[in-house]
């Protein structure tokens, strides 16, 4: 991170804005690490959105998960932190991440698709099956 970085990020914590750091690759979180460091920021209350998949086929496996935690304990990280999934992996991974103490992000805007492979009626169907899943024990 250059000095820049590092200002940008003291100005943000100076003005009680709450950053969403939003990382597509577990290793990324060593990146946040060392910026965190050179704006000799706390590492505690960090809040991260955990990207596992993606729109073009990527698939959402929720071992990934456990990629992040690891990566963001290695880094020094003590945060708070959710998962968006795709497709019909989708609920796999939200059992995962919710299982491990994680939040989960869920519709349309990551995936139209049930669990069982069918098209979500609405955005609403969406949010009752992720619903359906956390109260049946994650």
């Amino acid at each position: 991170p250059s000095a820049k970085d590092a200002d940008f990020y003291g100005w943000l914590a100076a003005e009680g804005i709450r950053t969403q750091h939003i990382c597509y690759r577990p290793e990324q979180l060593h990146l946040l690490g060392a910026l965190l460091d050179a704006a000799a920021l706390p590492k505690h209350g960090v809040w991260c959105l955990f990207v596992i998949g993606h729109y073009t086929g990527a698939v959402s496996q929720p071992a990934l998960i456990d990629e992040f935690l690891s990566e963001m304990r290695g880094a020094g990280i003590d945060g708070d932190w959710a998962i968006c999934a795709f497709r019909e992996e989708e609920a796999a991974c939200i059992r995962h991440a919710v299982g491990r103490g994680g939040k989960v992000r869920v519709g349309f805007e990551n995936s139209m698709v049930m669990a069982d492979g069918s098209i979500a009626a609405d955005n609403a169907a969406r949010v009752r099956e992720a619903a359906a899943i956390l109260a049946a024990g994650g």
